[in-house]
């Protein structure tokens, strides 16, 4: 007795062979013609979500079954853009810090770009440079002199003395 057997991707439809997944099909991401066992995308894919998938797929003449597993692989593609949790980032920093950073500068507004080739984005950093109370207030001239009248009528401005604040 001589057994053979045909291998079919399109059965012909004279065949009353029905194809069905049974498992494996998370979120209805797959679909299989149930005359052909065609298997085709029906949802959304997402390598973040699900990386693999596993079904079982069924065929039954109506008399007799058989189960296969099939495996698929879902693969990655660049279709999120670099994301910052922040619009704006601050921080602040003591004048004196050993990085030499000018010192007449107060805020510094820097904005950072990231890129992974295909897609962008960016963010704002602001440093907030605090001062440091370390520089004493100096007077411009040693002595300050004026002439007055005696017999001036109180209160009588004098002068008024400026102190130099250096940063």
């Amino acid at each position: 007795m001589f057994n053979s057997c045909f291998f079919f991707f399109n059965p012909p439809t004279a065949s009353r062979i029905r194809y069905e997944i049974t498992s494996g099909n998370i979120g209805g991401a797959f679909a299989v013609k149930n005359m052909t066992g065609a298997i085709y995308v029906a949802g959304a894919l997402d390598y973040e979500t699900r990386k693999r998938y596993e079904l079982r797929l069924a065929a039954s003449d109506n008399l007799k079954e058989n189960y296969t597993t099939v495996v698929i692989h879902v693969k990655d593609v660049n279709d999120n853009p670099p994301v910052f949790e922040r619009p704006t980032y601050r921080t602040q920093i003591t004048e004196e810090d050993d990085r030499n950073l000018p010192k007449r500068v107060l805020q510094y507004h820097l904005t950072l770009v990231a890129s992974d080739s295909l897609n962008e984005n960016e963010t704002i950093i602001v440093i907030n440079v605090k001062d440091v109370n370390d520089m004493p207030p100096s007077f411009p001239q040693q002595v300050y002199e004026r002439t007055m009248d005696e017999e001036l009528a109180v209160p009588f401005p004098i002068m008024q003395v400026v102190l130099l604040v250096c940063w």
